[in-house]
Formats: structure tokens, sequence, C-alpha cells
């Protein structure tokens, strides 16, 4: 792989080369709309400008708080335009945690959905300036300042703003085992590192469709936008349901060539219920695998449904800028079948190695520690937290990021994921804290103990189980511990059984015996 030329150094360097090169050429639709290149190019120049005339400061954040569209990149553009990092927010997500993502990011611009928020405009964004999307035609003269075909009016000459390679290019907020989501940021240099490699390494051509099924919030999602700024291709943005009849056909109906997706869609797919031959598939020429562990039966139904695709298994944390690791399956893999499922080598100018519990270098198993310019700068406003999740190589000085991974190594140097060393977990390729959850049932006056239990899932990796121990003479029912977590947490972090317990039984040093308690789970 090359080094990066010295004339792209940011993810605007490489969409301004696609839009110089191909500026007709479709680069994204979504439902009945599309957008060319130098669509996307005036649009955002366009939103960039409305932006600056708001007495916009360069590297303040802005938030996007609108349905998956077209114009969720016209928005990420116009941010890089003016020297921001976009904050993609889940508009599903919870009040609470909307606004505290607002609030600690000090967001004074956002894309706001003006149907979504209806009710709530007023106390989410009291004092900042905002675009709303999708209002209806009557709602037009109430917010006649601040609608999005306001933006048409302005300039579509790009703004004369240097984006520096230090500067973020995103905040991505995770969960966090303080009980607050954590906003990782990563910066331009770190996210231009990983369009390079997939432009230079993933050999995808002119005129290919990817089709983008993550929500904009999860950062599986950039990786299809590294598809779309470094190589070009088509971007399809899917805003149906993921059921797999809807899915298959319209991966069937419109072509697709490349998918990037947690596994849970794959096992969607592949249910044998649903019956699909491979002619559903003829048109998938990539598929990426990522966001979660990858069973072992997933990817021995591949060479059966897309015989003719190439599969790759990704792995990295959000703190590393959507994957660092990959391991690229051949046809015999495939066609024999896996035992175990490799996470693979990593990328080009990272390295890694393991730490054993006292956080001495180890050969076999250990906790994986990334190096490399793809290593996020840190947590936004955490600094304690930030610190924690570095540590400096012993050997050569430089910064890594721990992961709280535990892998093993094979005597052919490859990687396997074997679990985490702390309360992390995933579902449906959402990364979860089970802190977090703990911390916010524990808020109920009437709870006394309480343990989160993971148990495994065959589509969504984990589902969560709480036992509860109530304070004596206290009612509390599911629903009231349901309604506490539906307020605060998004939907893929709800627990899906509540199970009351007079006490919790502990191990021999004192501490829950969640072995115990896991074996006690009738299925």
């Amino acid at each position: 792989m090359e080094t990066i030329k010295n004339n792209i150094k940011t993810p605007l360097d490489y969409f301004n080369v696609q839009v110089k090169d191909f500026p007709l050429a479709t680069a994204v639709c979504c439902e009945n709309e599309s957008l060319s290149f130098i669509d996307l190019d005036v649009l955002s120049n366009k939103l960039a400008n409305y932006i600056l005339s708001k007495e916009y400061q360069p590297g303040m954040p802005v938030g996007i708080l609108i349905n998956k569209s077209v114009k969720t990149l016209v928005t990420i553009l116009a941010c890089w335009k003016i020297g921001a990092p976009y904050v993609p927010i889940d508009i599903n997500a919870p009040y609470k945690r909307i606004k505290y993502i607002l609030e600690t990011c000090d967001i004074h611009f956002s894309i706001v959905d003006g149907k979504k928020f209806t009710d709530s405009i007023d106390k989410l964004f009291n004092n900042t300036n905002y675009i709303l999307d999708n209002i209806e035609l009557h709602d037009k003269d109430k917010y006649s300042n601040n609608h999005w075909e306001v933006i048409l009016e302005y300039s579509s000459t790009p703004p004369k703003i240097d984006l520096s390679t230090d500067s973020l290019a995103y905040i991505i907020f995770t969960s966090g085992s303080t009980g607050s989501p954590k906003g990782v940021m990563i910066s331009n240099r770190s996210l231009s590192t990983f369009i390079q490699w997939c432009s230079a390494f993933l050999n995808i051509k002119k005129k290919t469709k990817a089709l983008n099924i993550a929500n904009f919030s999860f950062d599986q999602s950039v990786m299809d936008i590294a598809f779309l700024f470094g190589c070009g291709i088509e971007l399809h943005l899917y805003n149906s349901i993921n059921h797999p009849l809807i899915l298959a056909d319209y991966i069937q109906k419109n072509e697709i060539n490349i998918i990037s997706s947690v596994p849970t869609i794959f096992g969607m797919l592949f249910d044998d219920r649903n019956n699909f031959t491979p002619e559903k598939f003829i048109s998938i020429k990539k598929v990426f695998i990522g966001g979660a562990e990858c069973p072992k039966t997933y990817l021995n139904l591949f060479y059966e449904k897309m015989p003719e695709a190439e599969i790759f298994n990704m792995y990295g944390p959000t703190e590393v800028t959507v994957y660092s690791l990959f391991h690229k399956f051949s046809c015999n893999e495939l066609r024999e079948g896996l035992t175990k499922v490799p996470i693979g080598k990593p990328l080009p100018y990272h390295k890694v190695y393991m730490l054993n519990e006292v956080r001495k270098p180890v050969i076999n198993r250990g906790e994986l520690v990334i190096e490399g310019p793809q290593v996020m700068e840190g947590y936004w406003k955490q600094k304690d937290l930030s610190n924690q999740a570095f540590i400096n190589n012993p050997i050569t000085g430089i910064k890594g990021y721990l992961t709280g991974d535990i892998v093993e190594q094979d005597k052919d140097g490859k990687l396997y994921f074997i679990g985490r060393n702390d309360e992390m977990v995933k579902i449906g390729g959402n990364r979860i804290d089970l802190g977090e959850i703990s911390l916010v049932i524990r808020k109920l006056d009437a709870i006394k103990d309480i343990a989160v239990i993971p148990i495994k899932d065959n589509l969504l990796e984990n589902k969560l189980i709480v036992f509860v121990v109530l304070k004596e003479k206290v009612v509390l029912s599911e629903n009231d511990i349901i309604k506490a977590c539906t307020d605060s947490l998004p939907r893929y972090m709800l627990p899906y059984k509540i199970i009351f317990k007079n006490e919790l039984p502990l191990n021999a040093s004192g501490k829950i015996d969640k072995k115990q308690l896991k074996e006690s789970i009738k299925y």
C-alpha cells in the first residue's frame, strides 16, 4: 500500500478527487432521491456557507439528528468544509441520551428531523441554531427561517477554510461504564488512513454499488462513507426495516455488489425458513462482516449462498476508526468449513500485541493492544477515561489502545477473538457496557442489588437478563424497571427479561457469582 499522497490528506480531499474525475456519476441514493458527486459538492457548499452565516466557529461539533437520507451525506461534507466534526445521533434514542450528547458536545448547530422532534425542539435546541428537515408544508411558515430549503439561497462556492489533518472528522458516542455514553474522537488523519486502505487494497472498481445498512450513529457506517469517497462507488442508503425478504429483494432489484454489515443481518438472510437461493445474491462481489463476533456457522453458509463473493471478516473497536484488523477467507476455507474464525492481521501502518493480567507482553493469549494512525484522539471531555484507554508499549514507548478484548494466537500467527475482560458485550453489532445498564436501574430507590447477565443468542449475539433484589417492603414491577431503562437507554440495550431474587449468590471472593446466575437461567 502506497503512502498517502501529498495532496490527499483529509477525507474531503478524497471526495474532491471524485468530484473532479466523475462529477456526473451517481454518488448516493435513498428511496426516491439520488445525488451525483457534483450535486453533493454544490449542496454541501451551500449548507456550509449557511452554517458559517450563523456565526459558527470552526471546530465546533455539528449534530445530525435526521432520518437516513441523501441529506445525511450533504451534512457530513458540509461539516468538513467548515472544519467541524459531525456528531451523528440516533433519532430514536431516549430523550435523556440525546440531550446528554447535545449538552456534552456543546452543540450550537444541528440538522434536525422536524417531525420527530416537534414536541421537544424548544427543550432540546434552546438558544441554538438548527435546520429542520422533513417538515410538513404547512409548518414552513412557523419555521420560515430555519427549514432545509433556505440553504438553496446561499453560495455554492466552497468556504475558504483549511481542513487540518489533526482536527476531528467525527465524534461517535458508545456505551460507557460511567453510566453515560463516551464520545469517541476520530481525527481526519485517522479516517484518511482508513479510506486509503479501502481505496488501495480492496480493488473496488467504479460503478460498483454498495449497500449501507448501518445507522449513521453506528461507526460501521463510516466504512460505507470510505467506499463512497475513496473508491467513487454508488452508495445505496437502505432505510427500510431489516426484514430478510425486503432486504434480499432490495439487493437483487438494485444489483448490489458490496455489503458491509453485522453478522446478525447475514443470519437473517441465511435462515432456512427464507429458502433463498444463490440467484438472490448473484450480484454480490464483496462482503464485509464486522461489528460483532461472526459465528462460524454463518461463514460455512457463505460458499453455498454467495459462491462468487469475496468474504472479509473485519475486526476493530470504534476507538480505532471502524476496523483495524481483517481476514480475507480463501475459497478452500469457505468450501471446507471453518472450526474457528480468525480476526486477521492488522491494517498497514498498525501493530498489535497482547498483554497478560499484569500488563506484561505475552505471545499466545492476552488482551489485545492496537497501535497505529487510526487510534482515536480520546473521549470527548473525558480526560481520565481517555488516559485509562491507552498504554505505552513497554519496549518502544509508543501509545496503544487497550481494547479489552482477549485474543489467542496460533502457531501461524493468526489471531482469534476469545472474549472480553470487562463488562462489555455486543448485541446486534452494538457495543454495550453492562455497567451503564446497572447504573440506570440502580437509580430506582427500590433497588437493593442488581446483576446484568448476557446469554448467547443465535441472532442478536446476546440477550440481557437482569437479576434484581428489592429493598424490604418495597413493590416494583418488571414494567417499572423496563420503563426506567426505556427512558435512558437505546432500544438495543433494553433487558430481555427481569428476574426478581431475594438475594444474589456470591463466589469465594465475595463478588456476585455471575456464573451461578447464568446457570440458573431457564432457556
